[in-house]
């Protein structure tokens, strides 16, 4: 039985998957700068409640270093999932160009084609196969 293709390589378009990167880690960082502001915020109404106590301090200090971890361990996830995904989106970006690169050169209408199980934009690739039965079964008419 044949095995399916897998790819083996994780950065197949490097603009387009270092652009939704970025574009996740952004927001990423936005999200944790609006948690940091508000966690800022009600520490100061708290603190003004409570005072300069050496517990409070002290428990401030913990819950900020944790913040801060998990900010990080989020961060790191969030780019590993960034690449999955643009994984996903990249390596069929990328063989559609090298479909049509090789179908403008051969002008072979018969070849199709063919994605990995998993692989996203399946739906328009079955499109671009539509259309050229359409074009294969008019050039035989």
């Amino acid at each position: 039985m044949k095995r399916p293709y897998k790819r083996r390589i994780i950065i197949i378009k490097k603009g387009l998957q270092f652009r939704f990167v970025i574009f996740v880690v952004l927001g990423m960082i936005l999200a944790a700068l609006t948690v940091g502001v508000t966690h800022g915020i009600i520490l100061s109404f708290v603190k003004l409640k409570l005072g300069n106590d050496p517990k409070f301090i002290e428990l401030i200090t913990s819950v900020n270093k944790v913040m801060y971890l998990q900010i990080v361990v989020l961060i790191i996830i969030g780019i590993s999932m960034a690449l999955l995904v643009s994984h996903k989106i990249g390596g069929p970006v990328y063989r559609f160009e090298k479909f049509f690169d090789e179908l403008i050169k051969t002008k072979d209408y018969s070849k199709r084609i063919k994605l990995r199980r998993g692989d996203e934009l399946k739906e328009l690739a079955d499109k671009i196969n539509k259309f050229l039965d359409e074009i294969e079964r008019e050039r035989k008419e």
